[in-house]
């Protein structure tokens, strides 16, 4: 089996960790960016990562602290988006033919509801991409 050969981040540019590992593909976004800004870069570049690697599976960490109220992301991300980011994943691994394993993960707040509803999008994006 051929695991997906490199890492690709989407992260803010001045969130913790202050000094983050490299990745093959290190794409920083400003500090607020919003979902709008998020997504066309994801849905830009994403694509292209898989069309040159061509992998046989997909190792999605889908992490959270891209929303707007999480205490250390800084991006601007709301619920829908994040919602949007889940659904266009799953879809573009199934229209590629690519299976996809995904964890959730990230996401650092004290109300265990907020971190509850940014991770429960997955799993609403994962029932629409697959009610078909």
């Amino acid at each position: 089996m051929f695991a997906f050969p490199s890492r690709n981040t989407r992260h803010c540019s001045k969130s913790f960790p202050a000094h983050k590992p490299h990745s093959h593909y290190d794409l920083e976004l400003s500090p607020g960016a919003d979902g709008s800004h998020y997504l066309a870069s994801l849905q830009h570049t994403l694509p292209l990562i898989l069309q040159r690697h061509q992998p046989q599976l997909i190792f999605y960490d889908a992490g959270v602290d891209v929303r707007q109220d999480n205490e250390l992301g800084l991006l601007a991300l709301t619920v829908q988006d994040i919602y949007q980011r889940y659904k266009w994943i799953l879809h573009l691994a199934t229209t590629m033919e690519i299976p996809i394993v995904c964890v959730s993960g990230g996401g650092y707040c004290r109300d265990i509801l907020q971190l509850v509803s940014g991770h429960s999008q997955l799993y609403f994006g994962a029932t629409e991409c697959f009610a078909n």
